[in-house]
């Protein structure tokens, strides 16, 4: 119902604040507020190659640690594919770079959570349903 008649500037505010409280989906933490960015992956073999990007929401520590194993593994594994190989492996490894290098001492929420607020609130209110449900 969100997603269909969106939300008021209110009842968005209040979605944002309780969403960023919420638990990390990937260590349970409830210390820092979630945030959520874009984490990349290439691998290659030849002629072909796998690229994957996606926006994943975490806590700092989930995302920044996602970022570095999504990093090292693309170096090791994403320059082997022709012609794209190399081409995916350095997109991947700039959109890991931005998490790593984004500044968590604001505790601003990304541009990209802004987004997924606005374009998905239904999304966004099952997380936080389903959050407190587990609790």
């Amino acid at each position: 119902d969100a997603q269909v008649k969106g939300l008021s500037q209110l009842e968005q505010s209040k979605l944002h604040s309780r969403l960023r409280a919420t638990a990390c989906p990937w260590c349970g933490s409830t210390e820092a507020s979630l945030n959520m960015l874009q984490i990349a992956y290439a691998s290659s073999f030849v002629f072909l190659t796998n690229y994957k990007s996606e926006l994943v929401l975490a806590c700092p520590d989930c995302l920044q640690k996602m970022a570095k194993e999504n990093a090292v593994s693309t170096a090791i594994f994403g320059w082997w594919g022709i012609p794209w190989g190399p081409i995916r492996t350095i997109q991947a490894i700039r959109k890991n770079a931005k998490v790593r290098s984004y500044d968590w001492d604001r505790n601003a929420p990304s541009e990209e959570l802004e987004a997924f607020l606005v374009q998905k609130p239904g999304v966004a209110i099952s997380i936080v349903e389903t959050s407190a449900a587990d609790v």
